[in-house]
């Protein structure tokens, strides 16, 4: 299996939006944990998983902390989910 490596720096999402309330970021300053988790879920289980779709996970569910990242526990609850379902 070959590993799929993404950055978020990568010109197709680094300057999409990725701020929680309060703030304003984007994927290519705060968005390492959630393209960590999309390598992970892209190499194990959906190679069309993004950066871009993992951002929009964790904002969309909360996940996203205030003036920094995505919140560690859920990156590893979401992996779990993704690659055992």
């Amino acid at each position: 299996m070959k590993p799929i490596n993404y950055l978020q720096t990568d010109p197709k999402w680094a300057n999409i939006d990725y701020s929680a309330k309060g703030e304003k970021t984007t994927i290519g300053k705060s968005g390492c944990g959630p393209s960590c988790m999309a390598m992970v879920i892209a190499t194990l289980k959906n190679k069309n998983v993004t950066p871009k779709d993992t951002c929009a996970w964790s904002l969309s569910h909360g996940f996203k902390a205030t003036n920094q990242g995505l919140i560690i526990v859920i990156l590893l609850h979401r992996v779990r989910l993704m690659i055992y379902q």
